[in-house]
């Protein structure tokens, strides 16, 4: 009914007026019957509002993410596919109301962490005076996002949805072979997250690849139309950016504000992280006019920015030679064999001088080339000493060390403990103590199972820091052992202000006693004052019963070299544990 008001506000009369529900009952109904239809598919169905949270779930929605349907509505879609979070939605919103559709890869988020790359096909659409997207996800992984066919060929990263490696490399050419016709340049730009595999010890593998995804988004959202980003390894991205014919003016500006954009913090959980990362810079055609060369190019000079520490940038040389070309190659085999795991250990025991059983055994990492010879470590640790190399292979010694402790313990083998050697650059990264303390949990190990062995040149360069780390070791639980004694320029008075409990005497003092008395005194002073200072003696590089009698006889609590041993695999050693090492006769009744 519509009322007609009179001029003195009186009704004066009502126009009665007729609807047909009949069809806003059918819409209704045909709602209900999409609802129902859209529940039996397999498929994810999802529709986003336009601030990114989710109106609707079917229930494969529910099955795979693992949320119920009231936990999915309402919340932010980013929390299932990370790489569409903040920045990353808008661009893709605006996106979708420009060309209504578009497919592309990303990682579903589950609700119990786990990951599984997913194609996503994404439709723009208004319904009721609102505009929502509409998303609908199946299990394959798809090559590639775009509907470019000559692009089909190159696989997209599933977790960020960006170019890989091989697309990079193909549209960087073209927009160097574009800029060459203009007579402008290109710059290609090499990122690197600094200490991502820390990151993700600490963070779990879940939460750093949001964290990896809210990165590549402000990556993507940083770069022009024309210019191109990629994930190219994973810490690692990749850009290419047009410049005009002021190369050095732009390089300076996109170092500039890549590096307040990346160093902003991240809201991850409610916690905030502030990250740091490496750049490498090359630029066409100055450096090079292929596209395949200037990314070698930029990968070279982020390497050595990561050498310099964190958050450093680096621009290529050209003039650098052949020299330098040479070593980063080399270090890209280094990487790949960190990657494909192409290290091992080997082990060499200890010897108990009191009983002749095996107290413990030191881990020395091999390299296994794909060539199928064994790499020594003189070979390839100082090539890793020079870049961040180090740190990571250090951390993978710790967990291969302690992974096949628990191997000897689960076979019922008798070891008291187990030492891995730790480097300069990784006694001095922060991190060092978190490893450990990951480790020994990860693999169920006491911490006194463990034993880090740290040289004296290490310690003299910054006692202050080197005494708060060791304080941070001990109270962790492992011991410390002071390793190479006698080769450094400190001295025991200088050992009393640092928490060792093992001092291991260098296999030079060893080798020389027999036919040097002097070296004889020496070793006996060593040990005797080592017992005054609470601490157990090793002495490395033993090789024959005179030098064990020698050192038997002075106290020496533990002999290692190879009268005993020499580096063995793994399964080997586990083969002498079982069957125990005899002492030379005279040690045995000594």
């Amino acid at each position: 009914m519509q009322p007609v008001i009179g001029d003195d506000g009186k009704v004066l009369y009502v126009i009665p007026s007729a609807f047909d529900v009949t069809s806003h009952k059918q819409v209704a109904r045909t709602l209900r019957v999409a609802r129902f239809a859209t529940d039996q598919v397999s498929e994810v169905v999802l529709q986003v509002a336009a601030n990114g949270r989710i109106a609707y779930a079917n229930d494969a929605a529910c099955l795979h993410s693992g949320y119920t349907r009231d936990q999915l509505l309402g919340m932010p879609v980013s929390k299932l596919f990370p790489s569409l979070e903040g920045s990353a939605w808008s661009s893709l919103w605006h996106g979708l109301k420009q060309q209504g559709g578009v497919a592309l890869e990303a990682g579903l988020c589950r609700a119990n962490g786990n990951f599984d790359a997913r194609r996503l096909r994404l439709s723009f659409f208004e319904y009721d005076g609102e505009a929502c997207a509409l998303i609908l996800s199946g299990d394959g992984n798809i090559s590639a996002p775009g509907a470019d066919p000559a692009e089909q060929e190159f696989p997209y990263d599933a977790l960020t949805s960006l170019p890989g490696r091989d697309l990079f490399v193909s549209r960087a050419g073209d927009a160097v072979a574009r800029a060459r016709a203009r007579g402008h340049g290109v710059v290609v730009v090499m990122i690197a997250i600094d200490r991502l595999s820390l990151l993700k010890d600490i963070l779990g593998c879940a939460r750093c690849d949001r964290l990896v995804s809210i990165i590549a988004g402000r990556i993507a959202d940083f770069i022009s139309e024309g210019d191109t980003v990629a994930r190219v390894s994973e810490d690692e991205f990749a850009l290419a950016i047009s410049c005009g014919a002021d190369a050095q003016a732009e390089i300076a500006r996109i170092s500039r504000q890549l590096s307040a954009l990346l160093s902003e913090q991240v809201v991850l959980d409610g916690q905030d992280l502030f990250i740091t990362c490496s750049m490498g810079i090359a630029v066409s055609p100055q450096d090079s006019k292929d596209a395949q060369q200037l990314l070698l190019q930029a990968s070279m000079a982020l390497h050595k920015a990561a050498a310099r520490g964190r958050g450093h940038q680096v621009r290529f040389k050209a003039a650098a030679g052949d020299t330098d070309a040479e070593e980063f190659l080399a270090e890209m085999e280094l990487r790949s064999a960190l990657r494909y795991e192409e290290f091992e250990l080997h082990y060499q025991p200890r010897v108990s001088t009191c009983d002749g059983k095996i107290s413990g055994v030191e881990a020395l990492i091999r390299w296994r080339h794909p060539s199928g010879n064994l790499i020594m470590p003189d070979s390839f640790i100082p090539l890793a000493e020079q870049t961040d190399l180090i740190v990571g292979i250090g951390e993978w010694v710790v967990n291969e060390a302690c992974r096949q402790f628990q191997v000897w313990q689960r076979q019922g083998l008798q070891l008291e403990r187990v030492s891995v050697n730790i480097s300069p650059r990784q006694f001095r990264e922060s991190g060092l103590v978190g490893v450990i303390d990951s480790a020994l949990r990860k693999y169920g190990m006491a911490p006194q199972q463990l034993e880090v062995e740290l040289t004296e040149s290490m310690l003299m360069e910054d006692m202050d820091q080197a005494i708060r780390t060791m304080q941070a070791l001990k109270e962790l639980g492992v011991y410390i052992a002071l390793d190479d004694f006698g080769t450094g320029h400190s001295c025991l008075s200088h050992m009393r202000r640092f928490p060792f409990d093992i001092l291991k005497i260098d296999k030079s003092f060893v080798r020389e006693m027999v036919d040097d008395a002097n070296n004889v005194a020496i070793v006996e002073a060593v040990i005797a004052l080592s017992h005054r200072l609470c601490l157990r003696v090793v002495a490395e590089g033993v090789e024959d019963e005179n030098q064990f009698a020698i050192l038997q006889a002075g106290g020496c609590h533990e002999i290692q070299g190879y009268l005993f041993s020499r580096p063995l695999p793994a399964d080997e050693i586990g083969r002498l544990l079982a069957r125990g090492i005899r002492l030379p006769a005279a040690g045995a009744t000594g």
